[in-house]
């Protein structure tokens, strides 16, 4: 159990929010992304990217539909949103987080072996509760 808590941790990592001006925007564009006008208005994206001078945001709303045999379905609609770039204030988006997510592997991975030694015979005291004899010799069993 403990080391799948590990596995989890390192595997999902650690992400951090970024806010940057349209001048530091990644190229490529980014996931989950919140753009905020100079106007105030914020907008939350699936997915945007920059094409010539303008911001596309992309994402999905679910709608509900009635099928020609009288059922329902839900469809997966695409919207997208063009801002120009000069109507841009920041961006926030997600970003891997490395220290982040070494820190809490790293704790994560101190905790296991932490709790592995509790019940080591070989790390845990081998003297009674009451703290052995006091005389620092061993004590034997009387023979009969």
């Amino acid at each position: 159990m403990t080391m799948s808590l590990v596995v989890a941790v390192l595997t999902a990592g650690c992400s951090k929010s970024v806010r940057v001006g349209m001048d530091q925007y990644p190229v490529d564009g980014t996931k989950r992304t919140q753009v905020t006008t100079r106007d105030g208005f914020v907008y939350d994206f699936a997915r945007a990217y920059v094409q010539g001078d303008t911001l596309i945001g992309a994402y999905v709303s679910v709608e509900e539909r009635v099928t020609q045999d009288g059922h329902l379905a839900y469809v997966d609609i695409n919207h997208y949103t063009h801002l120009a770039l000069s109507d841009v204030s920041f961006v926030e988006y997600k970003q891997f987080d490395v220290t982040g997510t070494a820190l809490v592997g790293a704790g994560a991975a101190l905790m296991v072996v932490f709790v592995g030694t509790l019940d080591d015979p070989i790390t845990s005291s081998s003297l009674p509760a009451g703290g052995g004899s006091g005389s620092g010799k061993p004590t034997f069993p009387d023979p009969d």
